[in-house]
């Protein structure tokens, strides 16, 4: 299984990234952290810097466990 994930790093920057899950077991703050990771990675590419905040569509922020 494969899911789009979307981050917004501002109006202007978005990027997105197919992220493989395998089974599709995984919690959404690993999905979060895998497309901020994946984000980092394209956008500081010799930073250190790594987004980690989570909101969904409708606003609702996810807290990880």
């Amino acid at each position: 299984m494969k899911i789009l994930a979307k981050v917004y790093e501002s109006e202007f920057l978005t990027r997105e990234f197919w992220i493989n899950c395998g089974l599709g077991n995984q919690y959404v703050s690993w999905l979060a952290t895998t497309a901020c990771l994946e984000f980092s990675q394209v956008h500081y590419p010799k930073g250190i810097y790594v987004p980690n905040y989570l909101t969904k569509d409708d606003g609702v922020s996810v807290h990880p466990r």
